[in-house]
């Protein structure tokens, strides 16, 4: 009797666990994914979001075929369900090994290839793997510089430190001259700030334009009232 509440203490605490953390994960497809609404709202944004930032609520799922998962932050995992229904996690993140030279990059630590999203495992990192690239989904913004605005989409394809030819390879849409994905943290908010310093001048010009046009108006109405009540005086 004792084996058996024993044994059904155990199970229930395994489920519970597995519950809390899976919980906090989102699973949809990739066109469910590329079709999310990017609210602008901060108060609307969903509890798989990864909050309120850049003018839109920010996401981040990693893909695994056709289904995507958002990363668990109590253990920087992502949760899918096999074939069999159970349910399997992954270290999403990896290194490539001119990063990992550099001391750029880290991942949760693995220790087999099973580990990984990218099923390479050394030296307790995850690892790009040619043959099985990791698939990101996320959203980018882009800045209109006609509407003065940015506009945040949704946006599919490699991972950070995943090989490359061009921008349009990664989810970041940023393709380093190394070859690799990467987003750059500094670069994105060095640039949003030019542009919003670029529009903040915009508008200082053009109110001071209007009030010198005002002031230019103003001034040739007063002074061609001038010279008509001169024009009179001299008659």
């Amino acid at each position: 009797m004792r084996e058996s509440k024993k044994n059904f203490f155990y199970v229930t605490l395994f489920y519970f666990i597995i519950i809390f953390i899976y919980g906090n994960c989102e699973n949809l497809s990739k066109d469910e994914v590329l079709n999310i609404k990017l609210k602008k709202n901060l108060r609307k944004c969903p509890s798989y979001s990864d909050g309120y930032s850049n003018y839109s609520c920010e996401y981040h799922f990693y893909c695994r075929g056709d289904d995507c998962s958002t990363k668990v932050e109590k253990d920087s995992r992502v949760y899918f369900y096999n074939t069999d229904g159970k349910i399997e996690s992954f270290i999403p993140d990896t290194c490539n090994e001119e990063s990992i030279q550099e001391n750029n990059c880290t991942t949760v630590k693995c220790y087999n290839d099973l580990d990984c999203l990218s099923n390479k495992c050394i030296n307790n990192t995850c690892l790009v793997n040619d043959d099985l690239p990791v698939i990101q989904c996320m959203n980018i913004e882009s800045y209109n510089s006609f509407k003065f605005k940015y506009k945040a989409t949704m946006n599919c394809g490699k991972s950070d430190y995943e090989k490359c030819i061009d921008n349009t390879d990664c989810a970041s849409n940023n393709c380093t001259e190394s070859g690799y994905c990467i987003f750059n943290h500094e670069e994105h908010y060095a640039d949003q700030f030019f542009y919003q310093f670029f529009e903040i001048g915009v508008i200082i010009f053009v109110c001071l334009f209007i009030v010198f046009l005002t002031a230019c108006i103003t001034y040739c109405c007063r002074h061609k009232k001038n010279k008509k009540r001169r024009a009179k005086i001299s008659l």
